[in-house]
C-alpha cells in the first residue's frame, strides 16, 4: 500500500529479484546515493540534487545548501528534476533552507518538481510557502 508521500513499501527493505545494471541480482532494495551538482549563473546559485531525498540523504543536502547560503547569494535555485522521491526529512531540509533564505534576504526558488514530489508539498500544505517554477529557465527569471 502506498503512503501519502509515494512510498510503496515500509521498513525493512523487501527482497527483490531485480537485476542491477551489471546483471548482478540484488538481495534488498538499497538506498541509492544522492549527489548534488552546483552551478553559478551570474549572481544565482543553482543546486541540482540527483536521487532520492530521504532520511539517509537529507543531512548531506542540508550541509550543501547551508554552505551555499553562508555566502548569502541573491538567488538560490533548487532544480529537483532528478529527484523522484522526497520524504518528510527532505521537506524539512527545504523548510530550513527557506527560513535561512528569508533571514539572508536570498530568493529561494524550487523548480522541476515531479508529480510525486509536488504531491508531498501539497499534502503537507507547504506548496504556498515556496516559490515554485515549472522549469529551470522560469526559476532563473523569477
Amino acid at each position: 500500500m502506498a503512503c501519502a508521500f509515494g512510498c510503496s513499501s515500509g521498513y525493512p527493505p523487501q527482497p527483490t529479484s531485480q537485476r542491477d545494471s551489471i546483471g548482478a541480482e540484488e538481495s534488498y532494495r538499497v538506498p541509492k546515493t544522492m549527489t548534488v551538482e552546483q552551478e553559478t549563473q551570474g549572481s544565482t546559485v543553482l543546486l541540482a540534487p540527483k536521487g532520492e531525498i530521504d532520511m539517509s540523504h537529507s543531512p548531506s543536502l542540508q550541509k550543501t545548501i547551508a554552505a551555499v547560503q553562508a555566502d548569502k547569494p541573491p538567488k538560490l535555485v533548487l532544480d529537483l528534476a532528478a529527484v523522484p522521491y522526497m520524504d518528510s526529512s527532505g521537506i524539512a531540509t527545504l523548510v530550513e533552507a527557506l527560513q535561512t533564505s528569508m533571514r539572508n534576504k536570498t530568493k529561494l526558488v524550487l523548480c522541476n518538481l515531479s508529480p510525486r514530489v509536488r504531491s508531498a508539498f501539497e499534502i503537507s500544505r507547504l506548496i504556498q510557502m515556496f516559490s515554485i517554477a515549472d522549469s529551470r529557465d522560469d526559476a532563473l527569471k523569477a
